[in-house]
């Protein structure tokens, strides 16, 4: 698993020579050595909508003596946290048993961006500038890290729900049928509604838009909006969803 993987280098470039587990002691272990456990994983949501995943690794130092253990205990996050490559550590608890140091670190997945949003070319890359170019908001894919992103300054998210085709013409030609969410983050739980109505004047001005129109026809839209809830990272954030049907020449 990338995570597990991830940590074991971080620990390998502080730790030189020191042997690594991932998750299996089944077969014991020598000392002193690191056992890696997956504890848990999840997605993060905000405001009701998936990203990041979150997972919660156990890292076991098995250490000879007392000095040695809480030792690597004490400094093993400041050695290895800006090494793992790809992951954000959220936070992290120590708890010393036995000749074990555990330390229980809670990571987001970063860096997962999977579609490129600046080829000419394709509709998600149009329909990013003109987003844009109207609203003035940074917009992206659904697959975006939004670990260091400023939600108090909003941003669009894109996120494609389906695609299809049907044949129009007698020489053959299609037309697509696109469903998209639109989504809107923005930190501004108390004060909803001047968004709500903000938000609903981009998307008349999208479905506008005469460049868009030259190649997409019939854009549609309906609004909604959701609440981030008490048990998400991003609780007080804002959610409003704009689902847009688009026919494609």
């Amino acid at each position: 698993m990338k995570v597990l993987n991830n940590i074991a280098k971080a620990i390998t470039k502080n730790y030189p020579g020191k042997k690594i587990n991932i998750n299996d002691i089944t077969q014991g272990f020598t000392t002193p050595s690191f056992t890696l456990q997956l504890v848990n994983h999840r997605d993060t949501t905000i405001a009701g909508v998936k990203f990041n995943k979150v997972y919660t690794v156990d890292v076991i130092y098995h250490g000879e003596r007392d000095l040695d253990i809480f030792q690597v205990a004490d400094e093993l996050i400041d050695k290895i946290t800006l090494d793992i490559q790809d992951f954000k550590v959220l936070n992290y608890e120590i708890e010393i048993i036995d000749k074990e140091a555990h330390t229980i670190i809670e990571l987001m997945e970063c860096n997962i961006k999977k579609v490129n949003l600046e080829d000419d070319n394709s509709f998600y890359s149009k329909l990013k500038k003109t987003v844009e170019k109207i609203s003035q908001k940074k917009c992206d894919f659904i697959n975006t890290d939004l670990t260091g992103v400023d939600l108090k300054q909003g941003i669009f998210i894109i996120q494609p729900q389906d695609l299809s085709a049907e044949t129009i013409s007698i020489n053959h030609k299609k037309q697509y049928d696109r469903t998209i969410n639109l989504i809107y983050l923005e930190d501004n739980y108390s004060n909803i509604m001047p968004s709500i109505t903000w938000f609903e004047k981009q998307m008349k001005l999208l479905c506008e838009d005469l460049e868009l129109r030259k190649n997409y026809i019939n854009m549609d839209y309906s609004v909604s909006f959701n609440y981030g809830n008490e048990d998400e990272i991003y609780n007080a954030i804002v959610n409003i969803n704009a689902e847009i049907t688009v026919k494609e020449r």
